[in-house]
């Protein structure tokens, strides 16, 4: 058969008038006079058949539409059509058979987008009726062998099945796979006709004969399964056990309902359950990959969320000491962020204590270290902290692969505390609300007690559980709540002397460094040289402006801008005055909330407990200074003004 366009086409054609379109394709296509379809070579989806096409595979045009060509032509991909030669194929008929089919193609376009193949049937016999077709011919190794490239089980045993038909004699044919967790025998797939004859699923009880069994009429029933052949007629039934590497896979069983050579059918039927071992043993071990694969993606993000979530910094070490990955809470403590330090020696990064490398030797060697004692480290740009640090080794197989590091900045837990008992001092809402707050909380303890013990005395999967702990929730948020109204309620004394918050601010600048990188913020500082000192409590406007910053990162989440400005106000008064503003480009206050922003319980960023402002202007307040808000769609800024020395000298 001469292929299909054998002629190269001339450099440039002419044509008078219109130029072809689909119309005279069509026209040209339908008076092709061989079998021929034209296929979306990147969909696999069939776009047209000829009449010769329908004719050849007993297809109507409603038949093919919106049809792939992997359902006409089983065991061979688009990924197998060549255009540079013919190809051998099996077509799957409309009534069933398949024929030994050459398949000829050809691109109509450069981008070879859409294909043209022509048919051509390769024997004079379809393949069920060729009945000395030999099994172990290398054209049914190869399909047999192509159904392990199918995506899933069932699909490689469906092509299984069709290449069967058409070599066995056997019409009935089943195959069973192994739950062995039920030690039972489940059908999987099967030819039985208008209606099933085996049973679905099957106790291995008494099916553990590991050699094929022949069951004939007249013969002694010694399964479930030559048991309902005996009660459906069948003329024989054989019975294959699925065996590899001695683990039983399940069961291939072949029956007719017609007298069949029981020779020819032993024959092909042996040689076939090999294959099928191999290919039900290829995709358990597949299934089994995949379920330790999918599971390794588990641990994998439960241990990405751990890290990234922690409280604590957590340094992931190599063997070699040197620093694969730290997580963002080791980039705020130490102010590098994780990529600027991969690869780097440890001993270089973790600088102030001299016990860390002997500690990390012990690790290397299998024995963690669980506390350092008090250590003080120092950050990127040189301050001092006090760090609680442990180290553990990661062992895999009895080797130690590799080391984690972990640090607790306690200076950072110093200042939380030094902020709650600021909170303390605050008397917004009088000696009343105290005392409420403080006999509340006992019943809420009470409650969330009872509620817990109720919580142990259900079974696992009682569905009120799911109450009960929406409800503990509910009461850790009041429990929560009483105590911030109580630290809030209570005063404290501030230390207030003439303090440089133009260094106060690059420290912040520092440690927040790696959080703006990673939120994608662009964060400026913009100080007036000539700035005077501020009269004030370091630590109580540390947490006033970390707050504020905090907020605006907030409110962020897509990135933006934040910038901070200080400078000295004109002397209006005989008291100077310095004003810091902490601008952010964030979706701005909500017209509603702006005059209530600083009252407590007002909160404009979510999960918040609106006494965050409330406490910054109660502290601010406290320092004879104020603060302002002016908010619009785009920005907000924050306007802090404090009480200044006279001039930058400090005098």
């Amino acid at each position: 058969m001469k292929p299909i366009f054998d002629i190269k086409p001339p450099q440039q054609i002419t044509w008078k008038g219109k130029a072809p379109g689909a119309a005279e394709f069509q026209s040209l296509f339908y008076l092709y006079p061989f079998p021929a379809l034209v296929i979306d070579n990147r969909s696999d989806f069939i776009l047209a058949a000829n009449p010769e096409f329908l004719k050849f595979s007993g297809y109507s045009t409603s038949d093919l539409q919106n049809r792939e060509l992997s359902t006409l032509l089983p065991n061979t991909s688009r990924f197998s059509i060549d255009t540079r030669r013919p190809i051998n194929a099996y077509l799957k008929r409309y009534s069933g058979e398949l024929l030994d089919v050459t398949i000829t193609s050809r691109s109509l376009d450069e981008s070879a987008a859409r294909v043209i193949l022509q048919f051509e049937q390769t024997d004079t016999a379809s393949l069920r009726n060729t009945s000395q077709r030999d099994p172990q011919s290398p054209a049914v190794v190869g399909l047999l062998l192509n159904t392990l490239t199918a995506s899933t089980l069932n699909e490689a045993l469906e092509n299984f099945l069709v290449i069967a038909d058409g070599l066995l004699p056997a019409r009935i044919k089943c195959i069973y796979r192994l739950n062995n967790h039920h030690r039972t025998l489940e059908k999987s797939i099967s030819r039985e006709g208008a209606s099933p004859l085996f049973p679905d699923i099957i106790p291995l009880d008494n099916l553990d004969s590991r050699e094929a069994i022949t069951w004939l009429p007249g013969k002694r029933v010694t399964d479930e399964f030559s048991r309902v052949a005996r009660a459906a007629d069948l003329s024989c039934l054989v019975n294959y056990p699925l065996l590899m590497a001695d683990t039983r896979l399940g069961n291939l069983i072949l029956s007719d309902t017609s007298p069949i050579n029981i020779t020819e059918l032993n024959f092909r039927g042996s040689i076939l359950a090999k294959y099928l071992e191999v290919i039900l043993y290829h995709f358990t071990i597949r299934e089994t990959l995949e379920n330790a694969f999918q599971q390794h993606l588990r641990d994998l993000s439960f241990r990405d969320m751990v890290i990234q979530h922690a409280n604590e910094g957590i340094i992931l070490l190599k063997r070699d000491l040197s620093i694969e990955e730290i997580n963002p809470a080791a980039e705020n403590i130490l102010g590098y962020a994780s990529r600027e330090i991969s690869g780097e020696s440890a001993e270089n990064i973790i600088i102030g204590t001299d016990e860390l490398l002997p500690a990390l030797n012990k690790a290397r060697q299998g024995q963690p270290t669980v506390n350092f004692g008090e250590v003080h480290l120092h950050r990127r740009n040189g301050e001092s902290f006090l760090a609680f640090m442990q180290t553990y080794p990661v062992i895999l197989d009895e080797v130690v692969q590799g080391v984690i590091l972990l640090i607790r900045d306690e200076s950072e837990q110093e200042q939380i505390r030094l902020n709650s008992q600021h909170m303390e001092q605050q008397a917004i809402l009088g000696r009343l609300t105290a005392v409420m707050a403080h006999e509340i909380r006992n019943p809420i303890n009470n409650i969330s007690a009872g509620v817990q013990m109720i919580n142990r005395t259900l079974p696992a999967d009682d569905s009120n559980r799911t109450y009960l702990a929406m409800m503990l929730e509910d009461l850790a948020r009041l429990t929560h709540l009483m105590e911030s109204v109580l630290q809030f309620s209570k005063f404290n004394e501030y230390r207030i002397v003439p303090s440089d918050l133009a260094n106060l601010f690059r420290r912040i600048f520092d440690r927040y460094g790696p959080r703006f990188t990673n939120a994608n913020i662009k964060a400026i500082l913009d100080i007036d040289p000539n700035c005077r000192q501020a009269l004030c409590d370091l630590r109580a406007m540390e947490s006033v402006f970390t707050n504020i910053i905090n907020n605006a990162i907030a409110v962020m989440p897509n990135g933006g801008a934040l910038a901070v400005k200080m400078v000295n106000l004109p002397d209006s008064s005989s008291i100077p005055e310095v004003e810091v503003t902490i601008s952010d480009t964030g979706p701005g206050i909500p017209e509603e909330l702006r005059e209530h922003i600083f009252e407590p319980f007002v909160s404009h960023t979510q999960g918040g407990t609106g006494l965050g402002l409330a406490l910054t202007k109660s502290i601010v307040s406290a320092h004879k200074g104020a603060i302002t808000v002016e908010s619009f769609p785009g920005g907000t800024v924050f306007h802090v003004t404090l009480l200044a020395l006279k001039n930058p000298g400090g005098k």
